[in-house]
């Protein structure tokens, strides 16, 4: 039989959780926030998110409704690069739905990425530029 060697390696990924008022989790997603594809991707998506909220705002019908929840799921998934909905996303808690202070599920999500993403960013654009000080530094003497 052959030898198992485990390596455990630290991924650098951040788990969120969403907890109610007893404590109990309702939601998880996952995020690598060295990913810079998603802060990419998030940009592209930014125009969509934003006339999602109007619609939500505006939603006529359950079926409009669902609708607008499964596109933004999926959009999500797509920003995170894996199917991260099934986790986040479960009934009576879909990405659509509104709480008594009137902000939209997918919306809290959202922020959440964004305020784990723009320090990263920030990070990598100052060692990117301490690279390229490095590289160049010697042409400017």
């Amino acid at each position: 039989m052959a030898k198992t060697i485990n390596t455990n390696i630290d991924d650098g990924f951040l788990l969120f959780t969403f907890t109610n008022k007893q404590g109990e989790v309702f939601s998880s997603f996952k995020l690598n926030p060295t990913d810079i594809n998603i802060a990419a991707r998030a940009e592209e998506l930014e125009t969509f998110f934003e006339q999602a909220q109007e619609s939500v705002k505006n939603v006529s019908s359950g079926k409009e409704m669902a609708e607008i929840n499964k596109q933004i799921e999926d959009k999500i998934n797509y920003m995170l690069g894996y199917e991260a909905s099934k986790d986040l996303f479960k009934e009576p808690i879909t990405a659509t739905t509104v709480f008594g202070n009137g902000q939209v599920f997918a919306y809290i999500v959202l922020d959440k990425i964004n305020e784990a993403l723009t320090p990263e960013i920030e990070k990598r654009k100052k060692k990117m530029q301490e690279v390229v000080n490095k590289y160049t530094e010697k042409y400017t003497k």
